[in-house]
């Protein structure tokens, strides 16, 4: 108790000798700050329907945004909502990402080819493409998924653009657990939001649209309206040019054989 309570001046000269050099923040406890910018060690595999829509409470309370007695009130201090708080924390917590975004090496996480900009829409807009089968889901840090991604799109999404993702012949391997997703999005800056024209789903399942649609209502309904379903890689082509959608050969493949040769008399397949 003297150590921490010292009662006159020799007890606190003993005090500074003996604590240690690390006592934590100024109430005490420990401070770890990679725990401050954590999503999650690994995502949770949802077995059947009940539990994919259970995760949609989210299961990562580390990744929310919840204030506690001091935010509250610095908040009144500062004359600030617990509503501005609350931007103003997810703001510092987008930031940190970003900056680790900047010192990391994604070489081998790039050459899986996930994630890419092959061009832009018939308005100029850049085009994000993510090919669902060649993101290993249950065998990838997430923590540097995220990285990275926040690294390929951060100046991407201080524009509109547009984003595309192929569930093309994925697996369990290749799907992330809605719980994590929900985190995921609720850490991305506003402006990932704001700034989306739209995000096409292309040869998504039955299922993953019923799921979707919980999502989105549920979690994101600022988006929902931006969110279409796309059966076909050629329905994409009436706002974007096929010369600026370089696509993977298994997905054109693929896409043949749901839709017929004659719906693709103009589509040359281009690999990535």
């Amino acid at each position: 108790m003297p150590l921490y309570f010292p009662r006159d001046k020799k007890e606190e000269q003993y005090a500074v000798e003996y604590l240690p050099t690390d006592i934590g923040n100024e109430e005490g406890e420990p401070f770890l700050p990679e725990r401050q910018i954590r999503i999650m060690d690994k995502p949770l595999k949802a077995h059947n329907g009940i539990d994919l829509l259970n995760s949609f409470v989210g299961r990562h309370p580390f990744s929310a945004v919840a204030a506690d007695h001091d935010t509250g009130r610095r908040a009144r201090l500062e004359g600030r909502t617990q509503e501005e708080m609350d931007i103003l924390e997810q703001q510092r917590k987008y930031s940190q990402w970003v900056k680790r975004s900047r010192t990391e090496d994604f070489t081998d996480i790039a050459k899986m080819g996930f994630l890419y900009n092959p061009g832009v829409d018939r308005q100029g807009r850049p085009i994000v493409v993510f090919i669902g089968r060649y993101f290993p889901a249950h065998a990838i840090d997430l923590n540097k998924a995220v990285s990275y991604f926040i690294h390929f799109m951060d100046s991407i999404a201080s524009r509109e653009y547009v984003f595309i993702y192929f569930h093309t012949l994925t697996t369990e391997d290749h799907h992330l657990d809605l719980g994590f997703l929900k985190d995921f999005y609720e850490l991305l800056d506003t402006k990932f939001r704001r700034n989306m024209h739209a995000l096409y789903i292309v040869h998504g399942t039955i299922w993953q649209r019923i799921v979707a649609w919980f999502f989105l209502m549920i979690n994101a309904a600022s988006i929902k309206e931006k969110v279409q379903f796309v059966n076909g890689v050629q329905f994409l082509y009436d706002t974007i040019n096929p010369d600026q959608l370089e696509l993977p050969p298994f997905i054109m493949e693929h896409d043949v054989q749901e839709n017929g040769p004659q719906y693709h008399t103009s589509t040359t397949a281009v690999a990535s």
